[in-house]
């Protein structure tokens, strides 16, 4: 089961040049058309979407289509935006920053690279007022497990950060590194729970993640997400606009910081 360990550890579990030479060879990242948990097999050069909303548009009471707007920035549902003090729904970097929107898939590889070499940089940001950071736990792989690992796993996460914002870090780079360990379903709610209290959250944490309190926001945010124009994960936005990642390396470390520093 995935095991409890130090936040910037378990961010910094491969080194910069580890994950730079992994990631020069892969693809853009997971695609909702995946049908295994093999990385290999979840690649797309292009995410494209399968038995998703369609991500351009959405209908209006007349019939007609209108652009749906992502779900993006602190406030934005299903959105966990990291504080100053490093803490899940913390006070927030104000003032002319940019706000760097990051939608994630706890079984998707290419989010575990993104996990250990980019998010630490980002929340470095976050902590220093110099960019407004926001998570979105999101489920595009459920295919892949006989009982929706993607979906439970997001869910997971989301209790932590309402119940217990301090361990939201924490759990999210815990549950990524153990993902080359992850069994055929997935972790349950009961090993999901365990390590939660394992890094020191409330039993009212583990009581929340075992009644699956969260698990239609992560649906309701995902396809959100979708319809907002996300095609897989890992997908980065700043300031509202998701960026193209055939322009901008925004998985390869230090491509997506050297970025928001020339902003």
């Amino acid at each position: 089961m995935p095991t409890s360990r130090n936040p910037r550890r378990a961010r910094r579990a491969a080194s910069t040049i580890a994950i730079a030479g992994v990631v020069a060879g892969l693809t853009a990242g997971c695609s909702a058309e995946s049908t295994s948990a093999d990385p290999e097999a979840s690649a797309s050069a292009a995410p494209t979407i399968s038995e998703s909303p369609d991500p351009s548009a959405s209908a209006t009471t007349d019939g007609t289509a209108e652009a749906a707007e992502l779900p993006s920035g602190p406030d934005s549902f299903g959105a966990v935006p990291i504080g100053t003090d490093g803490v899940a729904f913390g006070p927030v970097a104000t003032g002319d920053v940019p706000v760097v929107d990051v939608y994630f898939d706890f079984a998707c590889h290419y989010c575990m690279l993104f996990e250990m070499g980019v998010t630490p940089d980002l929340v470095e940001m976050a902590e220093a007022g110099e960019a407004t950071v926001v998570l979105h736990p999101v489920a595009i792989l459920d295919r892949n497990f006989p009982s929706a690992y993607s979906t439970r796993a997001s869910a997971a996460a989301m209790v932590v950060a309402e119940t217990s914002p301090e361990h939201f870090l924490l759990f999210t780079a815990s549950l990524m590194s153990s993902q080359e360990q992850l069994p055929e379903d997935g972790w349950t709610e009961n090993q999901l729970a365990e390590l939660a209290t394992d890094l020191g959250a409330p039993q009212e944490t583990a009581d929340a993640i075992l009644s699956t309190d969260f698990e239609d926001t992560v649906g309701e945010a995902t396809e959100a997400a979708f319809a907002g124009g996300m095609q897989g994960t890992p997908s980065v936005a700043v300031d509202g606009a998701l960026l193209d990642y055939e322009q901008i390396n925004y998985i390869e470390p230090g491509a997506l910081t050297e970025y928001l520093d020339a902003l």
